[in-house]
């Protein structure tokens, strides 16, 4: 690869992730689920918890769509080393969220926390796990689908969420990654979406990658995990961001279903990978050849 091939490479890698991180982050902002400059009570904990999910799972998913644009610089078939410094690169660019996180909880009050420097090392954090998946998303064209696919579906989930405090006199929602946080629904219903949205995402999500994978004659062991990448970010922003310990288990329930998340992607894209084609023990057609001619059809 020549000078300029690299450049332009790493450059579009690092810009795109930077912006992709910065933009997620501010629209975050501005539709009000991330605030970190307010004072937090023992009771609340579990909400500041979970904007910490958010942090880690902007970080990483950044450096993955910085990676997906600068694939497009790639010559055919490039060497090992063409895909990992450019899945580096990315990461450094989604590294860019650390300021812009750490800079507005410098005013936040958290009890027994210390805000910037959790906030930080999340960012940081996500950053550098963000290298994975932006190799993966250099690697394999079913794990930018997934990942694609899993960025998409959570935030049609959060701006869902945000929408009903939009009109006036409501007030910010708190909006937890991955769930279906209406304030519309009862306690009960709120609950019950926050353990099943994630895994039932997933598998949904993981069958029809998988599916499309298939179409597209896919190795099996390539089908089989098409539903791992993106499902994957999620339950490593949960394991960043922790449990919690409130009573209600505001960010427990989510954590849990989190941390089964990957394996419903898996369990889903398993399924379009065993799935049959015809009727069981239905032969297969052979091509016709110069030695066996098709057979005649019946008018």
């Amino acid at each position: 690869m020549t000078f300029r091939t690299w450049a332009k490479l790493l450059g579009a890698t690092f810009g795109v992730a930077a912006l992709g991180g910065a933009s997620q982050l501010g629209l975050a902002y501005g539709l009000g689920f991330l605030r970190f400059t307010r004072v937090v009570e023992v009771t609340a904990r579990d909400e500041w918890i979970a904007q910490l999910a958010w942090v880690a799972w902007f970080a990483m998913t950044a450096a993955a769509i910085g990676a997906v644009v600068g694939r497009t610089q790639l010559p055919p078939n490039p060497p090992a080393g063409a895909r990992f410094v450019p899945a580096v690169v990315a990461g450094f660019g989604a590294a860019a969220i650390v300021p812009l996180t750490m800079q507005p909880a410098r005013n936040a009050q958290v009890a027994g926390v210390d805000p910037v420097f959790v906030v930080g090392a999340c960012a940081a954090l996500g950053a550098a796990i963000g290298i994975f998946a932006a190799y993966a998303a250099l690697r394999s064209t079913v794990a930018r689908w997934s990942i694609i696919t899993l960025t998409v579906a959570v935030w049609v989930l959060a701006v869902a969420s945000v929408a009903p405090s939009l009109r006036p006199g409501q007030d910010l929602p708190a909006v937890r990654l991955g769930v279906l946080d209406l304030s519309i629904l009862p306690g009960k219903a709120v609950d019950q979406a926050a353990l099943f949205t994630m895994p039932a995402l997933a598998l949904i999500c993981g069958l029809l990658i998988g599916l499309a994978a298939r179409r597209r004659q896919a190795s099996t062991a390539a089908i089989a995990l098409a539903g791992l990448p993106g499902p994957a970010l999620l339950t490593v922003a949960y394991l960043i961001a922790g449990p919690g310990a409130g009573a209600d288990r505001y960010q427990e329930v989510p954590y849990w279903a989190a941390m089964t998340a990957a394996g419903a992607g898996v369990f889903g894209s398993v399924l379009a990978a065993v799935f049959r084609r015809g009727p069981v023990g239905a032969p297969a057609e052979s091509a016709p050849t110069p030695e066996r001619p098709p057979l005649p059809q019946r008018e």
